[in-house]
């Protein structure tokens, strides 16, 4: 069963928009390009950080499988970062 709007890759992949809360940096939430972003993220409490697919373009924490589970029932998924230091692929969403 498939939420409805995602649209999933032929090749498993799919693509989620990071947003990090300004007050907590580690907090971090995911949210797939085919969704809308959760009225929760708005510009005073959350910013944009860039964009990932998978564990290697993304902050340590991110868990794809649960990524794209969280993704199917909620249209988002919430992480703690590790080591924020890390490059996140900031590709225009």
């Amino acid at each position: 069963m498939k939420a409805m709007g995602l649209v999933e890759p032929t090749d498993g992949t799919v693509p989620y928009n990071l947003f990090r809360r300004r007050c907590s940096p580690d907090l971090l939430c995911a949210v797939a390009q085919a969704h809308p972003v959760p009225g929760f993220i708005d510009g005073s409490e959350w910013e944009f950080i860039g964009s990932a697919t998978d564990e290697r373009d993304a902050p340590q924490g991110f868990q794809a499988k649960e990524a794209h589970f969280g993704a199917r029932l909620n249209g988002f998924y919430l992480f703690l970062a590790r080591g924020m230091g890390r490059t996140v692929n900031r590709r225009a969403a």
